[in-house]
């Protein structure tokens, strides 16, 4: 693989690992992508980083950038099974709502993972088991993603907005 690849994955990468944070992280640790990290993300020059703005503002920012970035790749997808859809969701125990952006076709995998489970009489499957579960698919939305974004040089602007604003969220954040 060569640098522009690598580095293209850590982008596609980190964008979903901060979509979908629990999946996302969980893959990371199981070796999906292990030598990636959030790195990437604070590597990114930000010229457009400015102290006087509000966290919440960078957030919005790069709420709407993710937006942007999705509608922009799923316009370019072919298949609907890699199409990334996003739903707000709440952790059990929690009031608060937050967005999780999921691949087509793992969120169906992880639906039918929990189905077999139930039916099976075992409970609901762990995450450690779903995140295997889905190891695949996630694998192969990876690659079709990176394959939209190569073809695709405005998708692939897209994704690096998103970058960028993500970058300074997150300076943002460990300024404040």
């Amino acid at each position: 693989m060569n640098s522009k690849s690598t580095t293209l994955r850590n982008l596609f990468v980190s964008i979903i690992i901060a979509s979908s944070s629990s999946f996302a992280s969980a893959s990371l640790e199981s070796g999906l992508h292990s030598t990636v990290s959030l790195l990437t993300v604070q590597n990114v020059v930000m010229a457009n980083f400015d102290a006087t703005k509000s966290i919440s503002e960078y957030r919005k920012e790069m709420d709407d950038a993710e937006d942007i970035f999705y509608d922009a790749y799923n316009a370019k997808v072919d298949d609907e099974k890699y199409k990334i859809k996003c739903r707000k969701v709440k952790r059990k125990g929690s009031r608060i709502k937050y967005k999780e952006c999921q691949p087509q076709n793992v969120r169906e995998k992880l639906s039918e993972e929990q189905r077999a489970s139930l039916l099976a009489g075992r409970g609901n499957p762990s995450q450690e088991r779903l995140e295997h579960a889905v190891k695949g698919e996630r694998e192969d939305a990876m690659a079709y993603l990176e394959k939209v974004a190569y073809d695709n040089p405005e998708v692939l602007e897209k994704l690096l907005a998103l970058n960028e604003a993500k970058a300074n969220y997150q300076s943002a954040v460990n300024d404040r």
